[in-house]
């Protein structure tokens, strides 16, 4: 309970982002298209909140790409069970790995 990267620590702040975020609570869900069935991808929309979040699904690393339109709208990892990729987004969004079982919520600036 006192390691802030422990699986606790990631499902108490998880429960608490959505508790506080009503886009995640109420927002329109789409299925996002990605190839094959590793990755498990949608977005939550409510108003001016969107929210994209994604899960790699299996033991092995997978290729994620945000859709182009949306590559310049992503501005945040908001949450991650891989600490060490909190400041990924200075990289090119285009070309994501996800690592296995890698999950993250990215906030995305809706125009």
């Amino acid at each position: 309970m006192d390691d802030d990267s422990s699986v606790f620590n990631f499902y108490r702040t998880l429960i608490h982002l959505r508790a506080t975020t009503p886009a995640l609570i109420s927002g329109r869900y789409d299925l996002l298209e990605t190839p094959g069935d590793q990755i498990y991808a949608y977005s939550r929309t409510l108003g001016d909140q969107q929210y994209i979040i994604a899960a790699n699904l299996s033991t092995e690393s997978a290729n994620f790409d945000f859709a182009p339109e949306l590559q310049p709208c992503v501005k945040q990892l908001v949450l991650g069970n891989y600490i060490f990729k909190t400041d990924f987004l200075t990289n090119d969004v285009s070309k994501l790995i996800l690592q296995p079982f890698e999950v993250a919520v990215y906030k995305v600036s809706v125009n």
